[in-house]
């Protein structure tokens, strides 16, 4: 009689533990549109191109109309009133979020086919700062230049060409010249170009700053709290989140969810799913009772069942780690907002960061420090994995208490490519040797109050050694336009402004690790007890994603 009872019971145990698989499944399946979302466009090795940008791997539900990406050779590329830009990088950090764009025209060539001005669409875009127009003149009389020149075949004919910054257009006259072509570069590309630092080409595929005309602070709200920014067609904006689509934010109480409206559409689990389960399970675990007793080894064993089912949905809806709630909070250190991983301090734990990367943000900003030196912190570029900081000693001041060089010995950084050593000599005598003007630039100090010394700064690593003539020699960086701005005023001021610029580090904290981590939802922190990567998800943490702890759909620990 038990065993038929058993027998006939099955089918219904059956259905308690689908019940409670479907619920675990529903909990950790995240809304499709989110997880679309969630991928920035990789393209020919330029990365994390995001929202509101869409195109190639992302849908356009997230980004916004006018901002479509392609992926040609290898090339990202947008079209902006008929002309081909190349994207060189994002920044998503900034407020506005910024991308450097080149002119597919003219990339690697002044000759293009057709002579067209650079325009823009206003409404998408707007110039960021630190840029000029370059004047591309062709077909032109030479008598009415006197500038160096290049060459272009123009209809069969070598024509010259006159490539001139704005601050120097009003000293030309162009009247002579049949086509005249504007193209944004950066100001200190082009005072490189003029110092014949650089080549005209290579400033031009160095490209020129835009500021997305976007609601920058909607999205980071939406990002802030879990979502993924994107297109909602008939509100403009939408928030996708794990359950579903928000209006703002997710989770937010005055945010209702979305109906279709194409990209604004909130698929997924609704709150309803686990509830219904639930009931199912317990109703089923009583009715059986009170028709099977006296058997209470049955109803015992359905009741253990009930309880399964309770504890899963229970675990799996329960409160995320918190340490997964910390580290997927930012940070503000003093004017940076938006700081997350590698960087912590402040209010955020030492474990949502890497060692190296700690920021003190008591001063009036960010302090990083490399092998007992302290740098100020200028920009932090979470999606290039760069910053630009400057030594604090030097800090409005070539003239310090103490003398040391520039050295940083970390693992984890390494300069980026733009960045150019000088020379600093204290306390030398008058030189018997004769130095080039340009590169070469005296200048006085009073250090630890003794006499006014004579002392050097050298940008040319390629003259003559004389520090053996001096005192102290001390090795700075800085950028390679700062330094060509030296070499064009090599004043005591310009070098306190070349230092101050400070130089650029690239940071590889596990890089790829953090990637993968973060496409599985997760968030990258440090395990300090086995000094390694770590990867925080809501249920606990793993070496590097979270996709393992999703799949682990039976986790009976009672």
């Amino acid at each position: 009689m038990h065993s038929f009872l058993l027998q006939s019971l099955f089918p219904f145990l059956l259905i308690a533990s689908f019940l409670s698989i479907n619920v675990e499944l529903s909990l950790c399946q995240d809304e499709a549109q989110f997880t679309n979302c969630s991928s920035a466009i990789n393209c020919g090795g330029i990365e994390n191109i995001s929202y509101p940008f869409y195109g190639v791997n992302r849908a356009s539900y997230c980004g916004q109309p006018g901002y479509e990406v392609q992926c040609l050779n290898e090339v990202p590329v947008i079209n902006v009133r008929g002309l081909s830009f190349r994207i060189l990088e994002m920044n998503s950090t900034t407020t506005p979020r910024t991308v450097k764009v080149a002119r597919q025209d003219y990339w690697g060539t002044i000759c293009p086919p057709t002579f067209v001005n650079t325009t823009l669409n206003f409404s998408l875009f707007d110039y960021g700062s630190g840029y000029t127009n370059m004047t591309f003149y062709y077909q032109c009389n030479v008598n009415n230049i006197g500038l160096p020149s290049t060459q272009c075949n123009i209809s069969n004919t070598l024509s010259p060409v006159f490539s001139v910054p704005s601050w120097m257009v009003e000293q030309i006259s162009s009247g002579g010249c049949r086509d005249e072509v504007i193209v944004p570069v950066y100001t200190a590309a082009a005072q490189a170009f003029v110092a014949s630092q650089t080549t005209v080409s290579d400033a031009v595929k160095g490209g020129f700053p835009l500021e997305l005309q976007i609601d920058t602070d909607q999205c980071n709200k939406c990002e802030e709290s879990g979502g993924r920014c994107g297109l909602n067609t008939n509100s403009g904006f939408s928030c996708f989140c794990r359950d579903q689509a928000y209006a703002t934010i997710c989770n937010g109480t005055s945010n209702s969810s979305q109906p279709g409206g194409g990209g604004g559409g909130g698929g997924g689990s609704g709150s309803g799913v686990p509830s219904l389960s639930l009931s199912l399970s317990l109703s089923l675990s009583l009715s059986m009772e009170i028709h099977l007793y006296p058997f209470q080894n049955i109803s015992l064993l359905l009741v253990i069942t009930t309880t399964i089912c309770l504890f899963h949905v229970r675990k799996s809806s329960g409160a995320d780690d918190d340490r997964y709630l910390n580290c997927r909070a930012s940070f503000q250190c003093v004017n940076f907002r938006d700081v997350h991983y590698p960087f912590w301090g402040s209010s955020r734990p030492d474990y949502c960061g890497y060692p190296d990367f700690k920021l003190n943000c008591s001063g009036d900003a960010p302090v990083i420090s490399f092998d007992g030196q302290d740098y100020r912190v200028l920009d932090i570029n979470q999606s290039t994995s760069t910053l630009r900081v400057a030594r604090t000693d030097f800090w409005n001041n070539v003239c310090p208490v103490s003398l040391a060089n520039t050295t940083i010995k970390s693992s984890r950084v390494e300069n980026t490519s733009d960045v150019q050593e000088v020379l600093l000599f204290y306390d030398c005598p008058p030189l018997n040797i004769p130095l080039p003007i340009q590169p070469t630039s005296q200048f006085s100090c009073s250090i630890n109050s003794t006499a006014t010394s004579i002392n050097y700064v050298v940008t040319n690593l390629g003259l003559p050694n004389i520090s053996g003539n001096c005192k102290t020699t001390v090795t700075a960086s800085i950028s390679q336009s700062a330094a060509a701005n030296l070499v064009l005023n090599s004043s005591k001021d310009n070098l306190v402004a070349a230092l101050d610029s400070g130089f650029g580090l690239k940071w590889d904290a596990s890089n790829t690790l953090c990637d993968q981590c973060r496409g599985s939802g997760g968030q990258c922190g440090y395990n300090i007890s086995s000094a390694e990567f770590t990867c925080f998800c809501k249920d606990g943490h793993t070496p590097s994603n979270c996709e393992g702890m999703r799949l682990n759909i039976f986790p009976l620990r009672l």
